[in-house]
């Protein structure tokens, strides 16, 4: 059944049934109900591509009314906009079906845990959804097997799970610069390599039009 559906999307999803899952889980974050002390996110790059059909021609309006039937065509239409200069139809795709399933969401959990949040972003080319699972797990070798690349990526994980702060090192070779919490003027850190293959991790800043299709 699930494989008839739509490319990319699940048949079976949780649903709010007033008992079991009481309400959107949107609205419990924003009432500051959270399951947790600190939150470290990191998202790729590229969330949504595998979850979308490389060949698709409609445009965005047309994909977001696909993908989400219960939005009204005037909500589906305000897409264009903000889409529009993101590359080819299938690349606006792919950005709208990563935001809405895993980067849109993320930002609202940043927005949540305030200053006790730090948000990164894997960029490893392909920088696929779940490409970055091997640099959590290195037995079998990632990819980019650099170690100055792993030592940084994984120090924010063990710090933040140790002190709950990725800043705090426990291991004097890693790279990566002062971290701030996102809500320290959007501040993200992403972790990447150069075209000559050596790592790159640096501070930057959440796009703001990434924002507005967010928030």
């Amino acid at each position: 059944m699930n494989l008839a559906g739509y490319y990319g999307t699940f048949v079976f999803v949780p649903v709010v049934d007033g008992t079991f899952i009481v309400e959107r889980p949107t609205v419990t974050i924003t009432g500051g109900r959270l399951n947790g002390e600190v939150l470290l996110a990191v998202t790729n790059a590229h969330e949504g591509n595998i979850f979308v059909d490389q060949s698709l021609t409609m445009d965005i309006s047309d994909y977001v009314s696909t993908v989400f039937p219960d939005v009204q065509p005037w909500q589906a239409a305000m897409a264009t906009p903000l889409y529009q200069g993101l590359g080819t139809n299938v690349e606006q795709a792919n950005y709208a079906m990563g935001e809405s399933i895993f980067i849109c969401p993320t930002y609202y959990l940043l927005q949540a845990f305030g200053n006790r949040a730090w948000k990164g972003e894997f960029a490893i080319p392909p920088a696929l959804h779940g490409n970055d699972v091997s640099y959590y797990f290195t037995s079998d070798g990632p990819p980019y097997d650099n170690s100055e690349f792993i030592t940084a990526f994984s120090n924010g994980f063990m710090a933040t799970a140790m002190t709950m702060n990725p800043n705090d090192r426990y291991n004097s070779g890693d790279i990566t610069p002062a971290w701030n919490t996102w809500v320290s003027g959007h501040t993200e850190m992403m972790f990447n390599e150069t075209e000559a293959g050596a790592p790159s991790v640096y501070t930057y800043t959440t796009d703001d039009a990434l924002l507005e299709r967010c928030l």
